[in-house]
């Protein structure tokens, strides 16, 4: 950054707020079901007259990574199957490991391409059920996203940086700045271009 009379960096998540406010509308209508994060559930696929399913639902921003595990209960005859759906619906189930005996299925690290609410469907393959455990782990995308961005000196005195969140995504910042009259102002934005105030609370200005 080149010094100014007034240093302002301004985080924003999404690409605006039209964006923003159709991901919300999404969000309240659909895809439900139990939460997935880094956790695990115990539940059971039951044919009652029509074929079962479960589903899972989580948020993923895009390049966090999905890792899902599957294993049917000790003296369950469930042959667990695996499917994993975008935001939009879309099947996108990558390449699946499965055990030598059939009773679990898992794939590992797939990497979100889009940021919003993902679903994994467990079923019972070949119309086998019973009881299964499924253990879930959501990871931050690899390495760090730098970015250099000039403000005052010629340049506008507000920078935006855009980067892909959902609910419950982790931020970790550093802002590095030239010497300056003035320590530089950060501000959080939601996707509708509201300021978070906790977020003013987290920060740590080194001396």
């Amino acid at each position: 950054m080149a010094r100014s009379v007034l240093l302002a960096a301004v985080l924003a998540v999404g690409a605006s707020a039209e964006g923003a406010a159709a991901g919300e509308d999404a969000e309240r209508t659909g895809p439900f079901g139990p939460a997935f994060g880094d956790n695990a559930y115990r539940s059971e696929v039951r044919d009652e007259g029509a074929p079962d399913a479960d589903d899972f639902v989580g948020p993923l921003a895009a390049g966090e990574t999905l890792s899902v595990s599957i294993r049917a209960a000790r003296g369950s005859a469930l042959r667990p199957g695996l499917a994993l759906f975008d935001p939009a619906g879309a099947e996108r189930t990558p390449m699946l490991r499965e055990s030598a005996d059939g009773s679990g299925v898992s794939f590992r690290r797939f990497q979100a391409d889009r940021t919003g609410r993902w679903l994994v469907r467990i079923l019972g393959r070949d119309e086998t059920e019973g009881a299964y455990e499924v253990r879930f782990r959501v990871s931050p995308p690899r390495g760090r996203r730098t970015v250099r961005v000039r403000v005052g000196g010629g340049a506008p005195l507000v920078a935006v940086v855009p980067f892909e969140a959902g609910r419950g995504s982790a931020l970790s910042l550093s802002l590095r700045t030239p010497p300056s009259p003035l320590p530089p102002y950060l501000e959080v934005i939601d996707p509708a271009g509201r300021p978070i105030p906790e977020a003013a609370g987290l920060l740590e200005r080194e001396r």
